[in-house]
């Protein structure tokens, strides 16, 4: 299959666009990880169409496959960022690795291309995300890359016989620009986007 990457990362992820062949896999991933997540569905193929038909539509959500071109050719995860606000430049984001991509690093590397691609290129002020407090994972690697634990919703999520917290969890523009990460690559963290020369 001859991929379409638009974001090509310096880390050597590159991102493209949500296709319908994609759509087995989000849906064994949804099955895999209900328990992490804040929603619990139950989904089929027909599912899956009718979401991407209805996403494919909306401009205020954006769902990104992620590939580490150093290596591994099959796609590795999932980026997406949701409720995109223009006026007030926030969104929300959704970050999931598939199984066979977990414990090599891949979803730190997936999250930062994705956080960077959303202040780099689309000018976005603010990224936020709620994360279940048995996703231990997620929230290790959020936390790593910069996000910040702003609020918790105490037992707000029910998940086979306990209620567990959800944590609000943020990252602005200014907190991005002055990390170490960003700094190191000077200007640009992208290969895709590079600035021209100016006459």
């Amino acid at each position: 299959m001859s991929q379409s990457f638009f974001y090509h990362h310096k880390n050597g992820i590159s991102l493209r666009k949500l296709a319908p062949l994609d759509l087995p896999a989000l849906r064994d991933l949804k099955d895999e990880s209900w328990v992490g997540t804040v929603n619990t569905a139950c989904l089929n193929m027909q599912d899956q169409a009718a979401w991407f038909e209805k996403v494919s539509k909306d401009k205020s959500s954006l769902y990104l496959i992620a590939h580490a071109i150093k290596g591994i050719s099959v796609p590795v995860g999932l980026y997406g960022f949701t409720d995109i606000n223009p006026v007030n430049r926030t969104c929300s984001f959704t970050h999931s690795v598939y199984k066979h991509s977990r414990g090599k690093g891949l979803g730190k590397e997936t999250l930062q291309a994705g956080i960077d691609l959303t202040f780099e290129v689309f000018n976005m002020r603010r990224i936020d995300t709620w994360i279940l407090e048995n996703n231990i994972a997620e929230l290790k690697t959020s936390q790593s890359v910069g996000f910040q634990i702003e609020g918790t919703a105490r037992q707000a999520v029910y998940k086979c016989g306990q209620y567990l917290d959800c944590h609000y969890l943020g990252l602005l523009r200014e907190e991005w620009e002055s990390s170490g990460r960003v700094k190191k690559y000077k200007g640009s963290c992208n290969t895709s986007y590079q600035p021209k020369d100016k006459p």
